[in-house]
């Protein structure tokens, strides 16, 4: 039971991430906790246009921990976990081993169903047999356009927001159009789709000068309510170019 409640906690904020595009960095065993959550935010970021292989840490040079690697990482250090307690379940290890690969047999089917409530949030579907459908075609537009990952989701809550080519286009007008037969239902995504994120360039804008502490706290008024729109704040919605995601890197103790 330990065990499970580990699983579901940590899985949770795993969600989380994939949820507003947060890239831990370094998510190896000794950066998470049994409490469901974790730490040492040293080379983490948020992802501006979407791309499972964003990745900012200077160390990471595999990109192990890549944002859409982030899923697999967390069932490996399960299983570490799940090794350390086996002398606890059973004096035999076989049975101990047993029980810990049930557990971890289960976790890819649980994960998807939090990843899929945490989808249809931001998506705005309540009950719908083509969701997972649904699901799929936006993130295969995200995947093939590198659209910007938070500014898709506002867009798709008030339309008009970017007049950009991308949210324009043909194709994002006609998921967007299929998408309104069984979601897009405001009040759900207001809840789970920030409209301003900690985006890097604006990190950097606001450390760049110690001495003047002004951009520092126009961001962080900026993020104090994330979810609420603020025409005063709509510059911190802006996406930097796409080449920055490419060369920007963190450091460990940044």
């Amino acid at each position: 039971k330990f065990f499970r409640a580990v699983i579901s906690k940590t899985s949770d904020i795993v969600v989380d991430w994939l949820r507003v595009g947060f890239v831990h960095g370094v998510m190896n065993t000794d950066n998470m906790s049994i409490s469901g959550e974790t730490f040492d935010y040293g080379p983490c970021a948020f992802m501006n246009g979407y791309d499972l292989e964003t990745t900012f840490s200077q160390v990471d040079t595999h990109r192990r921990y890549a944002f859409g690697n982030q899923r697999d990482i967390l069932k490996w250090n399960l299983a570490v976990l799940g090794e350390t307690l086996m002398p606890l379940l059973a004096p035999d290890p076989s049975l101990a081993r047993e029980q810990i690969h049930r557990e971890l047999d289960a976790f890819d089917e649980q994960f998807q169903e939090k990843f899929t409530a945490m989808m249809k949030r931001k998506l705005g579907i309540e009950k719908s047999k083509a969701a997972a459908q649904q699901i799929k075609a936006v993130l295969d537009f995200l995947e093939s356009s590198k659209a910007d990952y938070t500014n898709t989701f506002v867009e798709l809550m008030f339309p008009g927001t970017f007049n950009t080519e991308l949210f324009t286009s043909a194709e994002f007008l006609s998921l967007r159009q299929e998408l309104s037969q069984i979601g897009l239902n405001k009040e759900i995504m207001k809840k789970a789709n920030p409209l301003r994120i900690p985006r890097s360039h604006f990190v950097e804008q606001a450390l760049k000068d110690p001495s003047d502490l002004s951009k520092f706290h126009q961001l962080l008024d900026a993020l104090k309510n994330p979810y609420t729109q603020n025409n005063k704040l709509k510059a911190f919605q802006k996406a930097p170019p796409r080449s920055f995601d490419q060369n920007y890197t963190t450091h460990c103790n940044t």
